[in-house]
């Protein structure tokens, strides 16, 4: 048996789930006319990427009673840094063993993982621009392993595919962000947004109550409909909920984070992270998060503060345009200013739309306001 095949067996007795290998030649993506990577500059002599997967299927779990607004986190997230180090101490220490260097890629390098899993044989691209492999759908983690061992290298041409005439994730991305198969626009991706990329103000409802990723174009794909949801990995994961609350998630520090998140959230800017909160309290609309949303008005971080006034605008009500307008008065910053002004303008549309609906133009806004304060939420 080749040390290949011997790499390929010992790592999924091993609980690896998915496991290639391709060359370590630079090479190029979409006829770039450049090469997009070289893992020379990270190993030298290196000749051949271990590309490995594992499965995180599973079933987002929703909290029984829930008695406060609660965000949505990626389905999976408490199994990924866990997993991600042991497939790797899987690989690095078999190499090792026999005499080979072997690196991780590590996030932010120049190695694009989807084709490369491709060229080893994984998977296949989807129209979504994922990789999907038999058996485990699109739900599948990648990353890389480069290593001077003389591997048996696939080659296969990455731009494959077998999804045929269907288009279901091109029609339910709630942005149009897949503009045509295999074409995704980062500017319009949910998942790039809450990455930490700005949201365009008319499209932020469509995030919804998300914290990180989207899924949406997984959710819907045929190929991901009937797989069985993880249930055990061969080592310990996090215990972690995928719902987080977030009025204490907006508030809180680093040290709080660590008890709530998974350590894989926690590697995001924890600005991104309030902002993404303020987001999801605002489509939410619970009046309850005004006062917390209030609080963070006067927070260091701009994007979290211009997030906070959009939010407190969608929600509205007599406190949320006292605080915005207040806000207005001391903010600094120039382009939290223009959110904060259309916060307040969103907010007296909200008072004068329910007051139509309720047909009694004459109400008051005191009366609204107590309506507010018993649960009822304000209309967009």
């Amino acid at each position: 048996m080749s040390l290949t095949a011997e790499l390929k067996e010992y790592a999924v007795k091993q609980g690896v789930d998915l496991i290639g290998v391709t060359s370590a030649k630079a090479f190029e993506v979409d006829g770039m006319g450049k090469p997009l990577m070289d893992p020379r500059a990270y190993l030298e002599n290196a000749k051949s990427i271990v590309v490995f997967g594992y499965y995180f299927g599973d079933q987002l779990t929703e909290p029984s009673r829930p008695d406060a607004p609660r965000g949505r986190l990626s389905p999976g997230l408490e199994a990924f840094s866990a997993m991600d180090e042991y497939c790797y101490q899987v690989i690095k220490e078999y190499l090792n063993e026999r005499g080979y260097n072997a690196v991780k890629r590590e996030r932010g390098q120049n190695i694009p993982l989807k084709p490369l899993a491709v060229k080893a044989g994984i998977g296949v691209y989807g129209k979504n621009s994922l990789v999907h492999a038999d058996g485990f759908g699109f739900w599948i983690y990648l990353e890389g392993v480069i290593t001077d061992a003389p591997l048996e290298a696939e080659d296969r041409p990455y731009k494959l595919s077998d999804c045929g005439d269907c288009i279901a994730c091109i029609e339910a991305c709630p942005t149009n962000a897949i503009k045509e198969p295999y074409k995704v626009m980062p500017s319009l991706c949910i998942a790039e947004w809450l990455d930490g990329a700005p949201i365009p103000r008319e499209l932020r409802k469509k995030v919804g109550k998300r914290l990180t990723g989207c899924e949406i174009c997984q959710e819907v794909c045929p190929k991901n409909q009937r797989l069985i949801p993880r249930r055990h990995y061969p080592v310990e994961i996090e215990e972690k909920s995928d719902s987080p609350e977030l009025i204490p998630l907006l508030l809180g520090d680093e040290n709080y984070y660590k008890t709530v998140l998974p350590n894989h959230v926690l590697e995001m800017d924890i600005s991104t992270l309030r902002r993404n909160v303020a987001l999801a309290l605002g489509n939410i609309r619970d009046p309850m998060a005004v006062p917390a949303l209030v609080q963070v008005l006067s927070y260091s971080e701009p994007k979290v503060r211009s997030y906070a006034a959009w939010a407190l605008g969608r929600i509205g009500g007599r406190k949320a345009r006292e605080a915005l307008a207040r806000s207005l008065n001391s903010e600094v910053d120039l382009e939290v200013q223009k959110e904060i002004k259309v916060a307040l303008q969103l907010a007296r549309g909200n008072v004068e739309s329910q007051v139509l609906k309720r047909g009694s133009p004459g109400r008051s806004e005191g009366f609204l306001s107590r309506e507010n304060s018993k649960g009822l939420k304000s209309d967009p």
